[in-house]
Parts: structure tokens; C-alpha cells; sequence
């Protein structure tokens, strides 16, 4: 998560209960490049991450991510991406260091 307070505001309205959460101040407004790598540093014990950052660079990743997914779900991301909107993509394979373009599978796009 982004330390902004309003990334952090974000995070506290999901109301998760004993989730470590990392604040990166990497991902503070930060590039689509900046995103992907702290992504790629994920323990690969993690079997999923929830990123909380900032436009454009999270929809720019998720967009740039997505090599796939239901065609009007992938417009989305093209179409302008609201606060409080997050995208849920798949990824399989054993590291989080193969993440690349076009290795996710969309699955929704969620609005606020």
C-alpha cells in the first residue's frame, strides 16, 4: 500500500483483520515500472497480493498486465479508472518475479 492517507483510507474501509500490509513509499504516485517491480518482489509464498496505489500507474499496470480477460472488462481499463476501482487478475506461475505484460488473466473490474 501506498503510505498516502488516502490509500491508506482505502485500505482501512476493506476492514481486513490480520493481514500484513506493507507500506511502500515506492509506490507513492509512483511509475507503472515502480509498481510492477515491487510486485515482482512479492515472497512467493504469497498466493495473492492486493496493491493499493495511485492513478494512472494502477490501472496503466493492470491494463498492461492483462493478456487477457472478458473484452468489455479489459475496456475498462482503458476507459478511465475511478478512486476506489480495483481489478482482480490471475496470475499462475511459480514466482512472482515472471510477472510480465500479458502474463494475467482479467477476471472484474470493480468500481467504487
Amino acid at each position: 500500500c501506498s503510505p498516502a492517507r488516502r490509500t491508506r483510507e482505502t485500505l482501512e474501509g476493506l476492514a481486513f483483520e490480520n493481514v500484513p500490509t506493507n507500506f511502500l513509499e515506492a509506490l507513492y504516485n509512483a511509475p507503472p515500472e515502480n509498481l510492477l517491480t515491487a510486485l515482482r518482489q512479492v515472497d512467493n509464498a504469497c498466493g495473492s497480493v492486493l496493491m493499493i496505489a495511485h492513478n494512472p500507474s494502477i490501472p496503466t499496470l493492470a491494463a498492461a498486465l492483462a493478456g487477457s480477460g472478458n473484452p468489455a472488462d479489459l475496456m475498462k481499463l482503458n476507459g478511465g479508472y475511478a478512486p476506489a476501482t480495483f481489478s482482480v487478475l490471475e496470475f499462475n506461475a511459480e514466482s512472482w518475479e515472471l510477472l510480465q505484460q500479458d502474463s494475467c488473466c482479467l477476471i472484474d473490474v470493480f468500481t467504487g
